[in-house]
């Protein structure tokens, strides 16, 4: 669709699930329970009193700070909190583990390990950092824009450079702990590899392409990045 001033624009449109042929195509790894199939309609008018976008500010039908925000500042903070969920449940797991655990041949359990033992303190910091990280990108957009009413630029690169970093650390530390719980991690008893599935899936979604790190650092030095994602 065209907005007035010539630009195009995303639209959202409310109906009702029976106007929608739902195709269930959502067969994959990980992510199983989102659902998100594809769907048609065919022959369908939706009134403006039912369209909305959050893309376009004078639209904007509710003034409130919440509003203010574009859908992919929700996406990007919204899948990394997913990420960081999975992530952290998976540590939680594989340090109770850890406790109790010895690897085969040994008597000693995975806790008294040096390796183990940095592996858990490093993803512990990590994790927590890029929580913060993005709680702070967050936080201080929200307060930006229940001063000004609007959502800046440098804020919305902020929250994609914080999404997207969130991602890929809650990946990584996923990768590295799956590792180190050994043959425990395949069976499908244990809160490891479902969780795996899960945070890998999130990683290869839009809201976690590397990319994103380059339009922000070009963006940081003065040029002029693609906004579509931001």
């Amino acid at each position: 669709m065209v907005r007035p001033d010539g630009k195009a624009w995303e639209r959202t449109f409310l109906f009702r699930r029976e106007n929608a042929k739902i195709d269930d195509v959502w067969q994959v790894m990980g992510l199983r329970g989102t659902g998100s199939d594809n769907y048609t309609i065919k022959d369908l008018f939706v009134d403006d009193a039912h369209s909305l976008t959050r893309e376009y500010e004078p639209e904007r039908r509710q003034q409130g700070a919440l509003y203010a925000f574009q859908a992919m500042q929700l996406y990007a903070s919204g899948f990394a909190s997913v990420a960081l969920g999975v992530s952290r449940a998976m540590l939680d797991g594989f340090i109770a583990l850890a406790k109790t655990k010895s690897q085969a041949w040994s008597a000693d359990s995975l806790c008294d390990n040096h390796a183990v033992q940095h592996i858990v303190s490093h993803s512990d910091a990590a994790w927590k950092a890029a929580r913060a990280g993005l709680h702070k990108a967050v936080d201080e957009a929200w307060q930006d824009i229940s001063t000004t009413g609007v959502l800046s630029l440098a804020h919305r690169m902020e929250i994609r450079q914080a999404g997207t970093y969130a991602i890929h650390v809650s990946r990584d530390m996923a990768h590295q702990v799956f590792h180190e719980a050994g043959s425990t991690a395949i069976f499908n008893k244990h809160p490891f590899e479902r969780r795996l599935r899960d945070v890998n899936s999130v990683s290869q979604q839009l809201q976690g392409r590397r990319t994103h790190f380059e339009t922000v650092g070009l963006y940081r030095l003065g040029g002029e990045p693609n906004l579509r994602w931001i």
